[in-house]
This record gives C-alpha cells, structure tokens and sequence, in this order.
C-alpha cells in the first residue's frame, strides 16, 4: 500500500531546500567577484571627480573585502591605471627616487609586477573628494571584523571632530545687528 505524502509531511523537505537555497544565494553573494571588482575599479581612471565620487559609492556597495584598500590607496594619491590597457593598480610607493612602482592587485593585493611611472597614470583627486573619503573610509571601517581597523576608524572620526571643533572654536561669531 502506497501512501502519498501529504502537504505537512513534504513541508520539511521544502523548509530545508529553502534554508540551504537561502544560504546558497548568501555564500556566493558574500563571496564578491574580483574581476567585477577591477572593472568597477577602473572606473576610476576616466571618471571626473563627481563621478569618481559616485564609482567610491559603488565600490563600497559591494561589500568586497578591497574596499578600503582601494579608497585609503585614492585618496592617499596610489591609485593608479596603466597607460595601455587601462587596469587599475594600487601602487606600494610613490617615491620619485623610484625608477619602478611596484604594484599591487586591487582586488587581493597581491603583488602584481612593476612598472615604470611614466607607463601608469595616477587617478586624482580634488579637495571635495578627499574629504568624502576622509567621512567614508572611517565609516566603512567601523563594519571590519578586525578590532584594530575598527579602533583606527574611531581614532579617525574623534580627530576629524577634534579638526572640525577646533575651526568652529576659532571662528568669529557673527555679529547680528
């Protein structure tokens, strides 16, 4: 004699292909694609700096683990594309006694070769950008698993607030009439 399942004995089966879907879609999401990563990266290089500041906003959408990286390499001034085939490169050093920038990949920050830096073009920055990255970065660190990174953020954001309390001391207070 065959019984045929009813609806709240096949309930379970559809609970647990649910939960390992629902982990399934969170595992590969979690797990950012690194070559979309450089592309968005790239970006950078053509963008002006109102959209330079809206390629940062993707970037830190993605949740991918070079965010920072990235963003403390841009505005720090070694953030750089090479000149023939426009990828993107985070540079260790910038010193112009170097004859050679060592490179490294955006995406694992691994090391990636060299180049001279007349091959590569720096991405640049304006003061409003930088101070965007400056409110960002500290933010965006906050969410690290690494407690170092998220007592760095905090020491950021209290000196900014120093920096920002210290012009709004100095001040003159307008008169009114």
């Amino acid at each position: 004699m065959s019984k045929l399942a009813t609806c709240s004995e096949r309930r379970p089966i559809w609970l647990l292909l649910a939960v390992l879907g629902l982990g399934f879609s969170v595992s590969t999401r979690a797990q950012p694609d690194d070559d979309a990563f450089r592309t968005l990266v790239a970006e950078f290089g053509d963008a002006n700096f109102l959209g330079k500041q809206a390629v940062a906003e993707r970037l830190l959408d993605t949740g991918h683990p070079g965010v920072r990286d990235v963003l403390t390499a841009l505005r720090d001034g070694r953030l750089f594309v090479r000149n023939r085939d426009q990828q993107p490169f985070i540079v260790e050093s910038t010193d112009d006694r170097l004859s050679e920038f060592a490179l490294l990949d955006p995406a694992s920050l691994v090391g990636a070769g060299s180049a001279q830096p007349s091959r590569l073009s720096r991405v640049i920055t304006n003061n409003q950008l930088r101070r965007f990255l400056g409110t960002v970065l500290p933010r965006f660190s906050l969410s690290s698993a690494d407690a170092d990174v998220r007592l760095d953020a905090v020491q950021q954001m209290l000196r900014s607030l120093d920096v920002a309390g210290h012009c709004q001391v100095n001040e003159p207070e307008a008169v009114l009439p």
